[in-house]
């Protein structure tokens, strides 16, 4: 079987998948996808095979979007994306990562940190006492979740983000 070389690129017109040979010799683009919506992060997840890309739409609000197929066809969520009804708006997803057992997470803005147990179809806060403007990047080492935000770093042991990392 021939290796394969894909490249995911978030853009404020949707995702584009490019698909490449072992040597990047030759390429194919794909997309836009994700019906257009800006996106600022996508991963592939070895675990299960799919891609997540998380973004946000004016009209829309937030989502992290879903393909079990390579990018074929996909489908997305935010149900549990939410500071509650009197709660501040959160306006799009900036940053994924998954994690053992199955765990995603999703760093938003405003400031937040979500967690999804079943393959993002919904969504738990685990933000915690956060005042920064928003979560730009999120990484997993072992079982400490580390969360790149505007103002400083974050870190958890698998709960609400407590540890400033200055």
């Amino acid at each position: 079987m021939a290796e394969r070389v894909a490249l995911l690129v978030g853009t404020r017109k949707g995702l584009f998948v490019l698909d490449g040979d072992a040597k990047r010799e030759s390429w194919e683009v794909r997309g836009p996808l994700c019906d257009g919506w800006p996106i600022h992060d996508a991963i592939y997840d070895k675990a299960s095979g799919a891609i997540y890309a998380g973004g946000g739409s004016n009209w829309y609000g937030p989502a992290v979007w879903r393909s079990d197929d390579l990018g074929a066809s996909w489908s997305h969520s935010s149900e549990g994306i939410t500071y509650g009804d009197d709660g501040e708006k959160v306006t799009t997803i900036w940053s994924l990562a998954t994690g053992l057992g199955g765990a995603m997470y999703a760093g938003v803005e405003p400031a937040g940190l979500f967690r999804s147990a079943d393959g993002g179809q919904t969504w738990a806060d685990l933000t915690g006492d956060m005042s920064t403007t928003w979560v730009a990047s999120l990484a997993l080492s072992g079982s400490t979740l580390y969360a790149g935000t505007t103002a400083y770093g974050l870190e958890s042991g698998g709960g609400v983000l407590t540890t400033p990392i200055r």
